[in-house]
């Protein structure tokens, strides 16, 4: 059931012909203030999927920085749970 639900949210959001004019986005301003931790950003990105996906839209957002409080900036050599929890 898993692998079912993770392969319907990856074919979702990625369509086999970008360039369809009928293709329909839900552009998500995801939010910049800090203080954000990785848990209220994973509860945010989930409900913003749920929406695109019952909207027949594909998700995207102009910023999204993940876990992004102090003491937990991540970088790309890192996994993001290696940057929060070590």
């Amino acid at each position: 059931m898993t692998r079912q639900v993770q392969r319907d949210k990856w074919t979702h959001q990625h369509p086999r012909n970008c360039s369809n004019p009928g293709l329909r986005f839900l552009v998500a301003d995801w939010e910049r203030l800090p203080g954000f931790g990785i848990g209220a950003q994973i509860a945010g990105m989930s409900g913003l999927l749920a929406i695109a996906m019952k909207e027949k839209r594909i998700l995207v957002t102009n910023h999204y920085n993940r876990a992004d409080h102090k003491g937990c900036k991540g970088d790309s050599s890192a996994s993001l749970l290696d940057s929060c929890f070590t």
